[in-house]
């Protein structure tokens, strides 16, 4: 389990773009402070290979992850 948080723009400064020095100025773009919070949980999948739960899903993710690495190769080859 892990918490975080995040904040961008505390102060509320604008975004701007210049042409070469900072009397030209291109653009300006105004943003809110913007605020994220929120806890992760990581669930571990023990697959044992005697359920019906390893044969639904474990063999599944198996052969997809094989499926791509193929398709990957296939790809830079050319």
């Amino acid at each position: 389990m892990s918490i975080f948080l995040e904040a961008n723009n505390l102060t509320n400064q604008p975004l701007r773009y210049y042409q070469g020095i900072s009397a030209r100025t291109m653009q300006v773009e105004y943003y809110r402070p913007k605020y994220n919070m929120g806890i992760k949980l990581d669930f571990l999948i023990f697959c044992y290979k005697k359920s019906i739960f390893y044969r639904k899903y474990c063999q599944y993710k198996f052969l997809k992850k094989s499926y791509l690495k193929l398709f990957y190769f296939s790809k830079r080859r050319k």
